[in-house]
């Protein structure tokens, strides 16, 4: 979880429960658009979707809020394979994964995206760094590799790397 992110009291129960992936489309949907309030030619924004997978609840809310404070849109997912299975893969602008994972580990699920085409920016997350790993992993295009807890200035920098490449 990354340091010095405070925990919201005032939780939106809509932002903080796992939703089915239908309601986390229509939630980035309705959220997401914004207007220049109304005037004429108003242009229609869409933010961008930061989806996070971790088995670690504590961890993967904390970086799903986090992300949501940083104005992006934000899902999560508990397995490598319910995130594939989602709706969402292709609407992803970056990917935060943790390295292990129940079943497919996450430098598993960045080559099942790689292989299928999908270039999403992935910025890893793991409490057990590993050199071999994080070699492996940055050859493949990942944006990041990151020890838990994680330092918030260097998520945003990651994610900021990622964004602008998107």
């Amino acid at each position: 979880m990354p340091q010095n992110m405070s925990s919201a009291t005032d939780r939106d129960p809509e932002q903080d429960s796992e939703m089915p992936q239908s309601a986390a489309t229509t939630w980035c949907s309705r959220a997401a658009l914004s207007t220049d309030g109304g005037n004429q030619g108003s242009v229609i924004s869409k933010r961008q979707l930061i989806s996070i997978v971790d088995d670690d609840t504590g961890a993967r809310e904390a970086l799903k809020r986090f992300v949501r404070t940083l104005g992006y849109c934000g899902a999560a997912f508990v397995t490598a394979e319910e995130y594939l299975q989602s709706d969402l893969v292709c609407e992803t602008t970056c990917l935060i994964c943790d390295v292990h994972l129940p079943a497919m580990s996450g430098p598993d699920l960045q080559a099942r995206l790689n292989a299928d085409g999908h270039r999403t920016p992935i910025v890893f997350v793991t409490g057990l760094p590993d050199e071999k790993i994080r070699t492996r992993v940055l050859a493949a295009g990942a944006v990041g590799y990151l020890a838990k807890p994680c330092d918030a200035k260097s998520l945003i920098s990651c994610l900021e790397k990622a964004v602008a490449g998107a």
